[in-house]
């Protein structure tokens, strides 16, 4: 089963970066954009050490709730502190 009900492909960087600057994506993020996308497949940008809510100077936010509070506002989430 997939993990998305929306379909995807790999681009090689070129296209993707191409693709983000055809989308309207400003250089510098549409040259960022592979890497991170890199980073996500692989895993590599995963970390359950707690360095962000270190980083923060407080607990993080789970992504299902921020969605979730996002989802039933009317406008966008409202970080607790």
């Amino acid at each position: 089963m997939p993990l998305s009900p929306f379909p995807s492909r790999d681009m090689i960087r070129e296209a993707f970066h191409n693709a983000m600057l055809a989308a309207g994506v400003p250089e510098p993020f549409a040259t960022i954009l592979p890497d991170v996308g890199s980073g996500i497949a692989s895993a590599s940008l995963f970390d359950d050490g707690g360095s962000l809510s270190e980083l923060l100077g407080r607990a993080t936010t789970p992504f299902e709730r921020t969605i979730g509070d996002f989802l039933s506002s009317s406008g966008p989430a409202v970080v607790q502190g």
